[in-house]
């Protein structure tokens, strides 16, 4: 009888021996040649599969021809380095590991990769909505899908026959100073390879350089113009950029680990790890821009209350206008300027009444556009312009411009080649943050120019300017500027954290617990406007959570915090807008003690999520949707959080129509008459599929920013936004 262990021995080889353990085998050891290539092209497809990525896509093919002939030098350049350094790799890393696998895989895995760039490009090209001529700027989708793939086979070609290519140049002088460093026989015998890369031709040597000096190249442009390089390639290019180089990247890690005898991959991942955990703070980059000096001071609640009153016609009853704009990215800042316009435009006493905006993310954005628009010096810029158009009508030209703009391109820049210096050094590196704030400078800036053909210098610098100082001049020259209220998220307390143009009341009692924290109180600083947009509008990967230093009293040593997405807390901006409203009707009386007169009040809910529909309807309740099934109990969490804070918006609107409809009831009420109206992000006619499918990110094609500037036209806008446009406008005409 055999021994036990024999019998284990034997099922060993047996199972060491069968079809399946050698293909496992055999496919482990080509994921040890092509593993790192193979991540970076599935990563570069998972990207440009999601909403965001889609419209990159689309944005690059509206592009001039230039544009696209680079990208196609990009993609062949990918491809390319897919492969080559899948045969560096199995040639100078993992040479050992590999070498029992058979001579066919180590030949043929190299080569086959090289083409997965191209079908990840091709693949996400084929898939994209059909798209207008004008988008796609003669090139349409399939085409250029053919042209990615056609590209890969050719590199796919070359990595096969690149030895008879290398016979065919040799005789040229300049072919064998190249190839110097490498036999004639290495040359013209595919079998000979070199074992070490210093043996590897010259013209290698300098590729393999003149690549690896390419990334502080790029770092140095990341720092220092991330705006302008970062929107000159736009997001597509980037991406292709980007693989190049971390393909690059990849390889020269492993390969100094390789000589070194080291993890250094492993050592790095721990170093960075030991340096967030015990060194965070001298590591971190990521402060909240400031305004250096003394800032002026903010006005009241009640002191704003009465001016605005004061600043109301006598000879009707005043109506006050509020605000809630949901988030959404740049879709978000679009329909909430092209709402507000809409409104101004239709109600000429609209921007005299609207007393206060409150927003979070893409939809704070759009306010803090519209009211810088409103400031006495940006309105004087649009007076002096010849137009037979009315002043409404071109505030609302010049904000359309600015959702044209691509804003993903220059944090995505710097998020890619300069980003790693926050996290391993002490210097103070600008951030994504800066750079997606500074690009919002620039759109405002181009805004101007594109609308009076010359830009209104002192109108073109207000987004970057104080936003403290904003207020401060608007009331110096006798003007009214709605106030702004941009809601962002403390990751410390989760409570809100308020960027408010108005010095909001202390809370009192439980009240403490339920208002929101007023930012600016703790800041002691004035921030760009630019900065104060963006305190409501910082959702992760694009940005990084902003750093603060909050004080009870600006003399005393303050307390870190960090600010994220005002969406964290809700996305509504709901809750903000009934503190307010909350206040107000403690404030008015007083207000109007002076001078008894009938209030009516009007909230209008800016939503801009096209799936959401109608919010404020009797049939409306928050959509039931199933969560992913793939790993539940490690995204679950993150599942429910991102789910939960879209059922805080929902019941934030509900508690606010709640409140606006018994406000009249309440003793002692301000006001008269009150109205709620809703306008969603959606359109009829030629302009539906557009809006419908306005991803959620920092960019929109052309045609869809257009499209959304133009849901409230004739002819696009939708019979529930039209009827709330209407009851708007006859509120302000009720005596």
């Amino acid at each position: 009888m055999p021994r036990s262990d024999d019998v284990w021995t034997r099922l060993l080889a047996w199972l060491r021996a069968s079809w399946p353990l050698r293909c496992l085998r055999a496919g482990s050891g080509a994921l040890r040649i092509v593993g790192w290539p193979l991540f970076v092209a599935a990563l570069g497809w998972a990207v440009m599969a999601t909403g965001q990525g889609q419209d990159g896509l689309r944005l690059f093919l509206s592009y001039a021809f230039w544009h696209h002939l680079l990208a196609a030098l990009l993609l062949a350049a990918w491809c390319f380095f897919s492969g080559y350094f899948a045969r560096a790799n199995e040639r100078y890393v993992a040479a050992a590991a590999v070498a029992s696998l058979p001579a066919w895989l180590r030949l043929w895995a190299p080569r086959l990769v090289t083409l997965l760039p191209a079908v990840a490009v091709a693949a996400s090209l084929a898939t994209l909505p059909a798209i207008s001529a004008e988008e796609s700027s003669g090139l349409p989708p399939l085409g250029a899908a053919g042209v990615a793939l056609a590209l890969g086979a050719a590199m796919t070609l070359l990595m096969i026959r690149r030895s008879a290519l290398v016979n065919a140049v040799l005789s040229t002088a300049f072919a064998r100073f190249l190839l110097a460093g490498a036999s004639e026989r290495m040359a013209r015998d595919p079998a000979a390879r070199p074992d070490d890369l210093a043996k590897v031709a010259r013209g290698v040597q300098l590729g393999l350089a003149s690549l690896g000096l390419l990334w502080p190249l790029a770092m140095l442009g990341a720092i220092f113009w991330p705006v302008a390089i970062g929107q000159f390639l736009g997001p597509f290019l980037l991406l292709l950029a980007g693989s190049i180089l971390a393909l690059a990247a990849g390889f020269w890690l492993g390969f100094v680990a390789s000589a070194l005898g080291l993890p250094l991959v492993r050592l790095l991942l721990v170093g960075l790890l030991l340096a967030n955990l015990f060194a965070s703070t001298a590591f971190d980059s990521y402060a909240v821009r400031r305004v250096e000096g003394q800032p002026p001071p903010r006005e009241t609640l009640q002191a704003a209350a009465e001016r605005w009153l004061a600043r109301q016609p006598a000879d009707r009853d005043p109506t006050l206008v509020l605000v809630a704009t949901a988030g959404g990215g740049i879709r978000a800042a679009q329909w909430t300027t092209t709402a507000l316009s809409a409104l101004s435009r239709r109600i000429p006493a609209f921007d005299e009444a609207l007393f206060a905006i409150s927003g979070v993310s893409g939809g704070a954005l759009g306010a803090s556009f519209y009211v810088t628009a409103l400031n006495p010096t940006a309105t004087a810029c649009l007076e002096q312009q010849p137009s037979a158009r009315g002043l409404a009508e071109r505030r609302g030209l010049l904000l359309a411009g600015i959702g044209e703009a691509d804003f993903l391109s220059p944090p995505v820049y710097r998020l890619f080649f300069s980003e790693l210096l926050n996290q391993v050094t002490p210097f103070d590196v600008p951030d994504r943050a800066a750079a997606l704030e500074q690009a919002w400078e620039g759109a405002w800036s181009d805004a101007w120019s594109a609308l009076t053909g010359a830009p209104c210098v002192r109108a073109a610098g207000l987004f970057a300017g104080p936003f403290r100082r904003l207020y401060a001049d608007a009331r110096a020259s006798g003007h009214w500027l709605p106030a702004l209220l941009l809601n962002g998220t403390s990751m410390g307390s989760g409570q809100r954290l308020v960027t408010s143009a108005i010095d909001l009341p202390e809370p009192v009692g439980l009240a403490r617990g339920l208002d929101p924290f007023d930012l600016l109180d703790a800041v002691c600083a004035d921030l760009p406007v630019s900065t104060a947009a963006n305190n409501a509008a910082r959702f992760p990967l694009v940005e990084p959570a902003g750093l603060l230093t909050l004080h009870a009293r600006c003399e005393d040593a303050g307390l870190t915090d960090r600010i994220v997405d005002g969406g964290y807390f809700e996305n509504f901006g709901a809750d903000t807008a009934r503190s307010l409203l909350l206040q107000l009707i403690d404030a008015l009386p007083r207000a109007l003690a002076k001078e008894p007169r009938r209030l009516k009040l009007l909230v209008v809910l800016i939503t801009s999520d096209p799936d959401a529909g109608e919010i404020l309807s009797s049939a409306s309740r928050i959509p039931l949707a199933s969560p992913p099934a793939a790993f539940a109990d490690l995204l679950g969490p993150a599942f429910a959080v991102y789910a939960a804070r879209t059922a805080h918006g929902y019941e934030a609107a509900y508690r606010l129509y709640e409140t606006v409809t018994q406000t009249a009831r309440l003793p002692g009420s301000p006001f008269a008459t009150t109205m709620m109206v809703e306008l969603n992000l959606a359109a009829d006619g030629e302009s539906q599929p557009l809006v419908r499918q306005a991803p959620l990110g920092w960019i929109l094609t052309p045609e869809t920013a257009r499209a959304i500037a133009g849901a409230l036209a004739e002819g696009a806008v939708t019979t529930h936004n039209r009827r709330a446009l209407e009851r708007a406008g006859r509120l302000f005409e009720q005596d």
